[in-house]
């Protein structure tokens, strides 16, 4: 009975160092502020801990902070201690910055504040702005909302935390509608704008202000360029109290841009001084109720002028061969 107490002690003697090694260490703890490219960041956000790439640690960030109760921040290490590794921080899916080297030990213990070169929350510019390769972070509570003016509203959303690459926002001018991008015959260029962002589970709103001056609002309505031709887009929301025109997406990956038709222009006539009135078609530059030769002068001698103009027929700010070819396609006597 002694040999076999002896042997299993024996044996306990090598298993135990084994036994003890493979017990998880004592890990680091970590805590601080995140400050993101436009500000404090969101509460909701993963702020991850990383050594060789691999995850060791996770958190949720409040308040602009991170690592505070309920959601402590530890670097675990399964086996063995910690003992000079580098870590590395991610906030988001991004890699966040910080002031020094991070090095991790046995029962650490440590305020790092980070950084993340990237946007959060709302992003304001002006109408002409342009925005460009820029990333932004995502939480179920905390959307992005780009501004651009009043003229352009876009909100990104996501049910879950994610990152949004913004590639592009920007206004277009009257030199992108040629060829292709031309201006749909019969219409009138209201907005235009290029947008370009993409990501995993996003929802993009899209909300584009209009003047209504001179339009028919009814007509009013979104297009996407397909990269060979305009495309109608549906559904959408038209609100012409505010003037404003909106449809959703999850991707957004070319110009955007608001059409309509003007305004039928009312004009009395008819013999013996009837008060009918008649309705004229767009062309008619005089007021005599027909798109003639005295309209063609009109437009020849405003040819190429820009700014506000009566033979400026699609209201892109310029009198060219567009207004030309909706002239001739209302043309009634000579």
């Amino acid at each position: 009975m002694k040999r076999y107490i002896f042997t299993f002690a024996f044996s306990l003697a090598f298993l135990a160092p084994t036994l003890a090694w493979a017990q998880p260490g004592i890990p680091h703890q970590f805590y601080g502020t995140i400050e993101f490219a436009n500000g404090p960041t969101p509460a909701g956000l993963t702020v991850e801990v990383k050594v060789g790439g691999a995850t060791v640690g996770t958190a949720t960030t409040g308040s602009g902070k991170y690592g505070y109760n309920p959601s402590l921040l530890f670097a675990e290490k399964l086996e063995g201690e910690w003992s000079g590794e580098t870590a590395e921080f991610y906030v988001g899916g991004t890699k966040a910055i910080t002031a020094s080297p991070v090095t991790l030990s046995r029962g650490g213990y440590t305020r790092l504040d980070l950084n993340v070169l990237k946007s959060v929350g709302s992003i304001t510019k002006t109408e002409s702005d342009v925005i460009t390769d820029q990333q932004t972070s995502i939480t179920a509570s905390s959307p992005t909302i780009i501004n651009m003016g009043s003229s352009l509203n876009v909100q990104v959303s996501s049910d879950t935390s994610t990152t949004a690459t913004i590639s592009k926002v920007e206004k277009l001018n009257s030199d992108f509608f040629t060829g292709n991008t031309a201006i749909l015959s019969g219409q009138n260029l209201l907005n235009a704008y290029e947008i370009k962002i993409n990501g995993t589970g996003l929802s993009i709103s899209v909300m584009m202000k209009y003047d209504d001056t001179g339009i028919d609002e009814s007509t009013v309505k979104p297009y996407k360029y397909n990269g060979t031709e305009w495309i109608a887009i549906t559904p959408f929301t038209r609100d012409t109290t505010a003037n404003t025109l909106t449809f959703s997406m999850l991707a957004a990956n070319t110009p955007y841009v608001l059409f309509g038709q003007k305004t039928p222009i009312q004009s009395s006539g008819g013999g013996g001084g009837s008060s009918n009135p008649v309705v004229v078609t767009v062309g008619d530059m005089n007021g005599d109720a027909k798109v003639n030769k005295y309209d063609f002068a009109l437009m020849m001698s405003n040819w190429g002028k820009t700014g506000t103009n009566v033979a400026d027929l699609n209201n892109d700010n310029v009198v060219n061969k567009y207004d030309f070819a909706l002239l001739m396609a209302r043309w009634s006597t000579s």
